[in-house]
């Protein structure tokens, strides 16, 4: 339930939620130690907004590609086992932010 101005507003339990943290108020910009072992990792730079990093991201980020597809979108080339597990635990440290 959320309370506001002595009204109360109820909303649905069920369907599909989005969180938006504008201001970074509930999450942290990456730290530049995290981009760069991302970057170390991938074998690329991919801080730049031209990096294909960002290229699907906004599919990726939307559940239209799994993270296989995904990065091996980025890296240009089949990524899956060990890379991936990596590539994916750094990248949550970066987060598009």
């Amino acid at each position: 339930m959320f309370v506001s101005l002595g009204r109360t507003n109820t909303f649905p339990a069920s369907g599909t939620w989005y969180l938006f943290d504008y201001g970074r108020v509930i999450s942290t910009e990456p730290l530049a130690e995290d981009w760069d072992a991302l970057g170390e990792a991938a074998g690329l730079d991919l801080r730049s907004p031209s990096s294909s990093y960002w290229a699907a991201r906004l599919e990726y980020d939307g559940g239209g590609l799994s993270p296989a597809e995904y990065w091996s979108s980025v890296l240009g080339r089949t990524v899956g086992g060990d890379d991936l597990d990596r590539l994916e635990e750094l990248d949550a440290a970066c987060g598009p932010g």
